[in-house]
């Protein structure tokens, strides 16, 4: 029995090791291609129309990647899609190489297909969870899994500061090619308590898009729902619009190496892992959850005026670890009031459809970029959606709390 859960944990540790490496892998991407489009094209609407090319397809076949989950074996979905995330990386190098002229194409293609393979990973990783563990167990796996993710955010851009004093940001591509390569196979390690993996009825392309229609008219008549996921479009077109343009604000208007641009993510992983683990702590001496809210506000109006106005290094930094602890903090308060407002039987046509929505505004954060800093600097585009957010996502919070307080007082009264 003692070596059966000694097989059994070293499996797991296999399996949850390959995705770590996985997860790791995609943070050296996200540090090496937005950087290396940068260097090439000198251009913050390039870089816009980078982030616009990469997240448009990915989030236009998000409802369809739900769909091959449902269809096939997750070891199927995990040996192809990290295969040809190698293949991409691989292949990105090597017309790097030999077609140096068409780099911004080459990049923008591979960051495209980079998103699409990524999305993949997340929902079977998911899916596989719920699948093939035991009911006792997938708490603890969950929990091991989100602190891979929170490491890999530290750990990835912390192994990127090191490796550019040896290599080229081009290199990266080789170092996750091979990465991809090995943990593709790491599926291969889930315990043999798993349950068998069943493939459920393939859905046709009419049966998805009435999902998500059905999705979509329940988010329609949920007036407190319509306002979180239009709150989170927001949010998520703010983030995006930094995402797209921190390249061209750290090393085009404040000067940064590649190794300080590295120290950017690196800084905002470690806070923003910190505030995660001290959100429990918050939320027992906090009265109510719109506290949570309230402070997440604060903090994302402070961080984009800070980006926004930025004129040294260190400052944009700042800014930028505001934001990623403003979003750990709204995601708290906005999974708990999503919970209490969709019924579970609804649950997952809703979320697909929010989803949907939420990251539809990355492409648009790409759209709007690559437009206006052709009129104007990367950091006027950030503080000028950054003042669009706080003026309407405050009209917006104010009247959230408000007509929830309202919907409260009515419900007691009527008892």
């Amino acid at each position: 029995m003692k070596k059966s859960n000694s097989i059994y944990t070293s499996k797991l540790i296999w399996f949850l090791g390959c995705r770590f490496v996985s997860t790791v892998s995609e943070q050296l991407l996200l540090f090496a291609i937005p950087l290396l489009i940068f260097q090439y094209t000198g251009e913050a609407s390039k870089s816009g129309l980078a982030f616009l090319i990469e997240w448009l397809p990915a989030v236009l076949l998000l409802p369809f990647i739900g769909v091959l989950v449902d269809t096939y074996k997750e070891k199927k979905l995990y040996i192809i899609g990290d295969s040809l995330r190698a293949l991409v990386s691989i292949s990105g190098f090597l017309l790097l190489i030999y077609m140096p002229s068409q780099t911004f194409i080459i990049l923008s293609v591979a960051a495209s297909l980079f998103a699409i393979l990524n999305s993949l990973n997340f929902v079977t990783l998911e899916t596989t969870i719920g699948r093939n563990f035991d009911n006792n167990d997938i708490p603890r796996i969950q929990s091991l899994i989100q602190g891979l993710e929170l490491s890999s955010q530290v750990i990835g851009p912390a192994l990127a500061s090191i490796l550019v004093l040896f290599i080229k940001e081009m290199d990266f591509l080789i170092i996750t090619g091979i990465a991809f390569a090995v943990t593709g196979f790491g599926v291969l390690g889930l315990p043999n308590k798993a349950k068998n993996l069943v493939v459920r009825e393939t859905k046709s392309i009419k049966r998805v898009l009435g999902t998500i229609g059905d999705g979509f008219k329940f988010i329609a008549k949920n007036f407190f729902l319509r306002l979180l996921v239009l709150a989170t479009m927001l949010i998520n077109l703010v983030m995006g619009t930094v995402m797209a343009l921190n390249p061209a604000v750290a090393q085009g208007v404040l000067g940064a190496t590649s190794r300080e641009y590295s120290f950017l993510a690196m800084f905002g992983g470690i806070t923003g892992s910190i505030v995660v683990l001290l959100i429990p702590v918050f939320l027992k001496k906090s009265k109510s959850i719109n506290n949570i809210g309230i402070a997440s506000i604060v903090l994302l109006t402070l961080s984009g005026v800070i980006l926004g106005i930025a004129n040294q290094f260190y400052i944009y930094v700042i800014g930028y670890a505001l934001l990623v602890c403003g979003i750990g903090i709204f995601n708290v308060f906005l999974r708990t009031e999503r919970v209490k407002l969709i019924p579970k039987h609804q649950l997952g046509k809703s979320m697909g459809t929010i989803v949907f929505f939420n990251r539809l505004s990355l492409p648009l954060a790409g759209l709007i970029t690559s437009t206006f800093t052709k009129i104007t600097g990367p950091q006027e585009v950030i503080l000028g959606v950054s003042i669009f957010w706080i003026v309407v996502n405050s009209t917006i919070f104010t009247y959230y709390f408000y007509n929830k307080r309202h919907a409260a007082q009515k419900d007691v009264l009527e008892l």
